[in-house]
């Protein structure tokens, strides 16, 4: 889901539409404070008056802005490297954790909070990466990391010419 800062609008959700205006208003005050913040939505336990889940399971939101207007410069880097990636068919990793982004390749390049990328988080990146696994939640040393894998575009190849091909 992505929140307009300056408006009302939004494009995507995160529910069939039970939760997303509480989403959209913790949003605008992650937008306001820069503060990551993490929601939990589940069937059981809520009030009557608040927003749940009446199909059952569970929704866990992180809440954070997107990189390019993030007050840090060296975090904005990170959005110019993933729009580059993404042009160019190329992977990468984007670790974050409720105060550091950092964003590393295949060749262990980095950008963003790059003392945040100790040995162990580079190799992490790198080997989820090769693995091409998909994005997931850690606890790595004690704080809570949102791992993106952004993966090159599939591809088919199709050899030979006849109609089994």
């Amino acid at each position: 889901m992505a929140i307009i800062p300056d408006s009302a609008r939004f494009i995507g959700s995160v529910s069939p539409g039970c939760l997303d205006a509480e989403v959209v208003d913790a949003a605008r005050n992650t937008l306001r404070t820069g503060v990551v913040r993490h929601l939990r939505f589940g069937p059981d336990g809520a009030p009557p008056w608040t927003d749940g889940l009446t199909c059952g399971g569970w929704i866990d939101v992180r809440v954070e802005p997107w990189w390019a207007q993030h007050p840090r410069a060296e975090v904005r880097e990170i959005a110019a490297l993933v729009r580059g990636w993404l042009e160019r068919d190329e992977s990468g990793v984007v670790l974050s954790s409720d105060t550091q982004h950092v964003a590393v390749n295949g060749d262990g390049l980095a950008a963003g909070d790059r003392d945040a990328t100790g040995p162990d988080l580079t190799t992490l990146a790198q080997d989820r990466l090769r693995a091409e696994l998909p994005s997931t939640q850690l606890d790595i040393e004690g704080a809570r990391w949102f791992v993106r894998t952004i993966l090159r575009r599939p591809r088919l190849v199709i050899v030979g010419g006849v109609r089994v091909t």
